[in-house]
């Protein structure tokens, strides 16, 4: 089956002339490899490399570079997205539930796919970008792209040189996530001026800013359901640090004031860290109505700013919630009304789905490899 996918992907990045041929090639290639001896799985992986490099092999296809540049860059950003996110989601509180389903899709199906997607897609990327007439600001901003996506691994061999953490939300390896960051942002502005991205709309186009103030509710809607949730959880560790500190206390009282301080400190800090993110939420809110109330503003692209910008908001969401635990003294067990581990998958597939869509111009439609003949 996944060979299956792996061809129908192969099959997709052809040139149009060249698909049907391959399609029949690859399918009876599938068909009959386990009579040949063949795994299965290397006869797509062999189609796959094939299609990512049939530029330097075929006759060049009218717009099939501007096709590649576009779905190659899409690979790059969603992964450097995906693993520059990965920043709120260092510290997890993860384990079995009791709940079969749960554990089984949220604790290992979804984070085995995401980490499938963020290999291959980068991989596949930069061969795609090394084919003939690959345009040269698309190259550089891809493998910058893929650069920033080693943010997670460039963290974790930093600070593995260190002796004592204390919050692995302020390490020295966390400053790779802002160097990831900034790179990014340097090959969306090449992306950006190649594509031109920033060129006014046709002016034939009607606009609607329902879309954009349904997005910005929509902001203020998660703001509000996410303070709520964070405040209960305060509520929680509260309680349970008042426990400890008591505890402590009773056979050390010098012990328990200090805990006490240290309770003091983490809870201001808190305060400060649900404040960023409301105005964080109010920002991104601000910026999707405005974006939709300016003469470019189309029904289309507010809906997906909005999407965007609420899957922005979930994932900080999640870091908040997690470095509230981690600073609590005592409060660690306390729970998420909203399932952490639900909110970023779904988050950061969506966010996936939204850059191949706008940036890649992936459109999900049927492409069969012939079956297998009868008897």
């Amino acid at each position: 089956m996944i060979a299956g996918w792996i061809v129908r992907l192969a099959v997709r990045l052809l040139p149009t002339p060249m698909r049907e041929r391959y399609r029949e090639q690859w399918g009876a290639d599938l068909r009959d490899a386990a009579e040949a001896g063949v795994s299965r799985l290397d006869v797509a992986t062999g189609a796959l490399v094939f299609a990512t490099s049939a530029e330097r092999v075929a006759v060049t296809v009218p717009g099939s570079v501007e096709k590649r540049a576009r779905l190659a860059s899409a690979l790059a950003l969603s992964t450097a997205i995906v693993m520059i996110t990965q920043y709120a989601n260092i510290v997890r509180y993860g384990g079995l539930t009791g709940n079969s389903v749960y554990d089984f899709v949220f604790q290992f199906v979804v984070p085995g796919f995401l980490v499938l997607y963020v290999v291959f897609a980068p991989l596949v990327a930069l061969v795609m970008v090394t084919t003939r007439g690959m345009y040269a600001s698309v190259r550089w901003a891809v493998v910058l792209l893929v650069v920033a996506s080693l943010a997670p691994l460039a963290q974790v061999l930093i600070d593995a040189r260190e002796s004592t953490i204390y919050n692995l939300y302020q390490t020295t390896g966390t400053a790779a996530y802002l160097v990831a960051f900034v790179l990014a942002l340097v090959a969306v502005g090449l992306l950006a001026r190649h594509f031109r991205w920033m060129d006014a709309a046709p002016a034939a186009a009607p606009r609607r800013p329902l879309a954009a103030i349904v997005g910005a509710l929509a902001l203020i809607a998660v703001g509000v359901l996410g303070v709520w949730n964070v405040q209960s959880m305060r509520a929680a560790m509260r309680a349970a640090g008042l426990e400890f500190i008591d505890r402590v206390t009773s056979s050390d009282p010098a012990v328990g004031a200090e805990f006490a301080v240290m309770s003091q400190t983490a809870d201001q800090s808190a305060s400060v860290a649900v404040v960023a993110w409301s105005v964080s939420v109010a920002l991104l809110a601000a910026l999707v109505l405005g974006a939709g109330l300016s003469r470019r503003a189309r029904a289309g692209r507010s809906v997906i700013h909005s999407i965007a910008a609420v899957c922005i908001a979930v994932i900080a969401y999640a870091g908040v919630t997690s470095y509230i635990k981690l600073i609590s003294i005592g409060g660690v067990s306390a729970a998420y009304v909203f399932p952490k581990e639900v909110l970023v998958a779904l988050a950061q597939w969506t966010l996936i789905a939204i850059v191949l869509f706008t940036v890649g111009g992936v459109r999900f439609t049927r492409s069969r490899v012939a079956a297998p003949a009868a008897g």
